[in-house]
This record gives C-alpha cells, structure tokens and sequence, in this order.
C-alpha cells in the first residue's frame, strides 16, 4: 500500500520501525477536540517515500484529494453525508441511519493540517503506556507538507506551517 490514512501513533510506529525511512506524513485528515488539550489528531495521510519520489504526479492527486475531501466536509456536510453512507453501504459496512453518522461527524474537525504538535503529545503518551518503543524525542523528518502546501498556494488557500 503506498498511501493510507492511519491513525497518528501507528503512522510513528512505522516510520520508527522503518529507520524513519519508509513514510512521510503529507497532511492532517481528522481531528476531535479534547476538554484540556485542544485538537487531537485522529487520522493524518501517509504516503511511502517511494511513491513520492517517484510518483509526484500520483501524490499530487492524492493531495488534491484531500483538500478537496476537506472542503466538502468541512463546508458542505449535507451533500457529504448521503455520499459517505453510500460508499459505507458499497464496503459492507452496516450503517445505522444517516442521523448517526451526522451525530458523530459533529465531533470530527476536518483539516489538511496534521497538528505535529498533537501527533508529538500522543506518541509521548502512548510510549509513556509503554505502546511504543523508542519513545522518539522528535518528529523530525517523518512530515513534508511541500505537495500540499504546493496545492494550497496555487488555490490561494492558506498553507500549513511546518
């Protein structure tokens, strides 16, 4: 699989068990928002760093994706929610109503953004659990917001710092 969606602590996990060489984080997807801690990021987009070396045409689209993912969703829930329960339907997946997925999308926040800051506190925390060995004391390396904030530029949309 050359791009996913992975939860932020198991996207770590690989780039550590990889020599933090197999994947890059190119942009936010999900986050909720937490009593003390602000946003969390629940979901953030990876990509190998072979298919980003020697696919950026492919990256680019996927990248585009998601921006575009998170316009819609952000902006335009209604139109999404029908489309999310028909392709929920299409995987299999059983699908309680339409007003239960509009329930829960109310505590998602939909962002290019990864929140390096969030991701960190997490990794922190589950190593403090003892759920990921080495406990690294940076992410240094394991981001390149470069394709997304290539697209956000040219849209003239705000870019992600980073």
């Amino acid at each position: 699989m050359d791009a996913a969606y992975l939860d932020p602590v198991t996207a770590v996990r690989v780039w550590l068990a990889s020599g933090r060489k197999l994947i890059k984080v190119l942009a936010g997807a999900a986050s909720t928002r937490t009593g003390s801690s602000g946003e969390v990021t629940r979901a953030v987009l990876v990509v190998t760093t072979t298919l980003l070396r020697t696919r950026p045409a492919v990256v680019a689209a996927i990248v585009k994706g998601q921006i575009q993912a998170e316009q819609v969703l952000g902006t335009e829930p209604a139109t999404a929610l029908p489309a999310i329960g028909a392709e929920l339907a299409a995987l299999g997946v059983r699908l309680v109503s339409l007003r239960a997925l509009a329930r829960s999308m109310t505590r998602i926040t939909y962002s290019n953004d990864p929140r390096a800051s969030s991701v960190l506190a997490q990794v922190s925390r589950a190593a403090s659990a003892g759920l990921l060995k080495p406990r690294p004391s940076s992410l240094a390396g394991l981001y390149d917001l470069g394709p997304l904030n290539e697209l956000l530029r040219a849209a003239g949309q705000a870019q992600v710092p980073g």
